[in-house]
């Protein structure tokens, strides 16, 4: 197997830039995500024309699959609803015993990857907005209300109830 020092460059950036997302996905994921879709999408639609080269065709792929990876991280907002409002939600009601350490990660991970999801489906434009919202709701298992306050949402499940992000 031989290596590049090209490369390894190219590697390197890629995993710095991935890392340096993570990293600022929290603060700034509300930017991030769009930015994000729209700058693979572009690309994609501009290398497709270039997969013929090797270069292109190396774009091409790239791009292409981040654009699905960030469709698809959009998407499981709906799922990821639906297990936070199953398993996670009653964190109130529960015994203090059976709130273990695990559930406490699953809700930290839950609000630090789709806190900013949440807040681009709330500020998009009206089409887009209802979408999502319908889309998360539909989600929701049994028992469980979807709550669309204009500026935040959430959901309430007996006796708590519990808000992804409000302005």
């Amino acid at each position: 197997m031989q290596f590049s020092l090209g490369g390894l460059l190219l590697l390197t950036s890629v995993v710095a830039a991935a890392v340096a997302t993570l990293l600022a996905w929290p603060r700034w994921g509300a930017i991030i995500g769009p930015a994000l879709l729209m700058v693979t999408l572009v690309l994609t639609l501009v290398s497709f024309f270039f997969r013929r080269r090797r270069f292109g065709l190396v774009v091409f792929g790239v791009s292409s699959s981040m654009f699905v990876a960030t469709c698809l991280l959009y998407l499981s907002f709906g799922p990821a609803a639906w297990a936070h409002a199953r398993f996670l939600s009653p964190k109130i009601a529960l015994p203090a015993s059976s709130w273990t350490k695990s559930n406490e990660f699953c809700a930290d991970a839950f609000n630090h990857i789709y806190q900013p999801i949440a807040t681009n489906a709330i500020f998009t434009p009206e089409p887009i907005r209802s979408f999502a919202m319908s889309y998360v709701a539909w989600w929701m298992p049994n028992g469980t209300e979807f709550c669309d306050w204009g500026d935040g949402i959430g959901w309430h499940r007996n006796p708590v109830t519990y808000t992804v992000i409000h302005y």
